[in-house]
């Protein structure tokens, strides 16, 4: 159980974005979302980056990424087939998913 109780707007939206995570990394544990949730909110540069599985890494990684760049800590998590990055931050959220097409 996610143990977090936000007081403002902007506190529920961050909430909002870190949550919605299980979507795209389902085995995602609350205590995951708890850390992401307050490394976003400890500094609005701060970004929290997951990349989506490819040839090198059979699973997806989450990257906490600091203000200056620097990659802090990292995970390795099962994410969705189709996920190809996630970026969320103090003011950005963007899902990028892979585009299939299909020819005859």
């Amino acid at each position: 159980m996610i143990n977090i109780h936000p007081k403002t707007y902007n506190e529920a939206l961050r909430l909002s974005r870190c949550t919605e995570l299980k979507m795209y990394v389902p085995k995602i544990t609350d205590y995951m979302i708890e850390e992401m949730y307050h490394f976003i909110s400890d500094n609005h540069n701060n970004i929290i980056v997951i990349n989506g599985r490819n040839m090198a890494n059979p699973n997806g990684v989450v990257l906490f990424i600091d203000a200056d760049g620097n990659e802090v800590k990292n995970y390795f998590v099962e994410v969705s087939s189709y996920l190809n990055k996630i970026k969320i931050g103090a003011s950005v959220y963007h899902v990028q998913r892979y585009e299939y097409s299909y020819s005859d």
